[in-house]
């Protein structure tokens, strides 16, 4: 038995990461599949193109990042506070919202690419080949949209092989149609968009088939719709969205200062490095991402002690396999640069190699700090957030590679996105200095909670549960809590009775299919009245609906659902994130 740390937060995390890692790496892992095969049969200025389309890339992920963000961070809370058809809202006009935005980007490239294609600066020499790549790859900014979006919801669902399948199949399917239409056909620059377009549509159609023929607990619905979650939904987003644009301004700023200090070369490369940068950025923007969505839950379940665990866990462990997998990239910069690039001679693969080399030394630092960004979002800290988000995403990178890169050239460049992590993060001290008013003494200190978060310590129990025998321990511990705090012998015993039967039969009948499970409990004292919360990663069992479908006459069967029925309240249940979440009011 371990109080106050459990082993399941552990686990939901890292079972989370793999499909964040995915649907991160989603559009990048298509720009690297295209990116080897431009490189390879078209030539060094597919890359250019790719390159120039890389801010309205950025754009797309702006806004994406805007709902999924918003609508990610809602859906946790409303689902922490038990409330089903709020969720059904936010997730209602996210698809509405995402399906207008998508429609309207592709009308844009269209009816008007060259226009598209100038925003994006491009010159005379591949003005022509980017307004071709445009128009190929437009109708797949829909499905791709839509897709990520679909993806977290699907987590919400325990769909996670859904996503491993629709992304797989993508991936496959882009490889494939890049062979085909550009090697086999030689349709160039169109090619490389269409097999992208072609593969985004077949990522949907898996992804959307679970909304067909599943039974998903958040559909959409038009008669749950509440107008005003809309709103929630961008003000709870417009961080990531910050984040996000201000990469697209980062992404104009850095191509101009290429162009004059590193030239086309300088830009190929860094080209190449971003487009490949989806993948050893992969890892720390899952572990993120499930930090953000972790977060919201505990948030809306109002619970330090989750809070601090999640937390500590993204620290020493997360991080911690941050900084090997980036180390890992970085001694494997020279066949990752041969993948695109095959004679060491030129400068363009000697600016890659050091790109790939240096450019994942900069992943841990800024895992720490989106992290962290993401719990003060949830905490409602939103000044600190939006601040950092600038900073991170266009202030102190711009501002180091303009001091860097005249004296260093694309060498400043590698050197400035290190160093933008070591600001950012002072950035995050400062803050904690602040809010607490003094240097951070414990990890508490860290979280910067809000006053009122979270029942107070002497109110609360918290156990994590791994046996029978922790399930008869912790029922006698439970009375004498509940007596030390002025409940009844009467209710005291009733709670002792619902902790014991209830855990009993999750140990029972939730532990014996040969897995390594946990149960978390906490018993809160409020006023008049005991809270009791159990959560578990066993197979997911609804014991209110058992309850309510008991044959009254058979009092044999069911003995223990009984028992807690009369003597409790109320009782919730629902599946969130793969767990059962139990809450009894005594």
């Amino acid at each position: 038995m371990k109080n106050n740390e459990s082993k399941l937060i552990s686990r939901i995390f890292f079972r989370m990461v793999p499909i964040q890692i995915l649907l991160v790496v989603i559009g990048g892992i298509n720009t690297v599949i295209d990116s080897a095969f431009a490189s390879n049969l078209i030539g060094p200025a597919a890359l250019a193109v790719t390159g120039l389309f890389l801010p309205a890339i950025k754009m797309l992920d702006t806004i994406n990042s805007l709902m999924f963000g918003g609508s990610q961070l809602l859906c946790g809370k409303y689902i922490g506070a038990k409330s089903v058809d709020r969720s059904k809202s936010i997730f209602t006009l996210d698809m509405l919202s995402i399906l207008s935005i998508s429609m309207v980007f592709i009308a844009a490239c269209e009816i008007c690419p060259g226009v598209v294609a100038d925003v994006l600066g491009a010159n005379k020499d591949l003005r022509a080949d980017l307004i071709i790549y445009i128009r190929a790859i437009a109708p797949g900014i829909l499905p791709l949209l839509v897709s990520s979006q679909l993806t977290a919801f699907l987590q919400l669902e325990h769909q996670q092989k859904r996503g491993y399948v629709g992304i797989v199949s993508m991936f496959l399917s882009n490889a494939l149609f890049n062979w085909l239409f550009v090697g086999v056909l030689d349709w160039g620059i169109f090619g490389l968009g269409i097999a992208t377009t072609v593969s985004d549509w077949i990522f949907f159609l898996v992804l959307a088939s679970y909304y067909v023929v599943g039974k998903p607990t958040i559909a959409f619905s038009m008669k749950n719709v509440i107008k005003s979650d809309l709103g929630d939904i961008f003000r709870s987003g417009i961080p990531y969205a910050i984040g996000n644009l201000c990469q697209v301004f980062r992404a104009f700023a850095l191509n101009s200062l290429l162009l004059k200090y590193a030239g086309s070369d300088g830009l190929s490369a860094y080209s190449t490095v971003m487009s490949f940068g989806c993948i050893y950025w992969a890892l720390p923007a899952g572990i993120t991402s499930a930090v953000m969505l972790l977060a919201s839950v505990y948030s809306g379940e109002q619970d330090k002690t989750s809070m601090n665990t999640l937390m500590k866990v993204f620290l020493k462990k997360g991080v911690g396999l941050v900084c090997l997998i980036s180390l890992l990239f970085s001694v494997s910069a020279w066949p990752i640069t041969n993948i695109f690039y095959q004679d060491p001679s030129l400068t363009v693969f000697k600016m890659t190699f050091l790109g790939f080399t240096l450019f994942p030394l900069s992943s841990p630092l800024s895992a720490v700090t989106i992290g962290f960004n993401y719990l003060y979002h949830t905490l409602k800290h939103e000044k600190v957030v939006n601040i950092n988000m600038v900073v991170d995403g266009i202030a102190a990178i711009t501002l180091l590679a303009f001091i860097l890169m005249p004296i260093f050239g694309i060498n400043g460049l590698w050197a400035a996105q290190i160093l933008n992590g070591v600001v950012t993060v002072s950035v995050l001290l400062v803050f904690v200095i602040w809010y607490n008013h003094r240097f951070p003494r414990s990890f508490d200190d860290l979280l910067c909670l809000p006053e009122g978060f979270d029942i107070s310590d002497d109110r609360r129990m918290d156990v994590s549960i791994r046996s029978m025998d922790d399930v008869i321990n912790i029922s006698e511990k439970v009375k004498g809590f509940c007596v030390d705090l002025n409940v009844s012998e009467r209710y005291a015993y009733f709670t002792s009775l619902c902790v014991e039967e209830m855990a009993g039969n999750i140990v029972k009948h939730g532990f014996n299919d040969g897995k390594k499970h946990n149960l978390d409990l906490r018993i809160s004292v409020l006023d008049d009245e005991v809270r009791i919360s159990f959560k578990d990663d066993c197979k997911l069992f609804n014991p209110k609906e058992a309850q309510e479908i008991m044959d009254p006459e058979d009092i044999t069967h069911n003995i223990g659902l009984r028992i807690i029925g009369k003597i409790s309240k109320s009782m919730s249940y629902q599946s969130t994130l793969g767990l059962n979440v139990l809450s009894i009011v005594i």
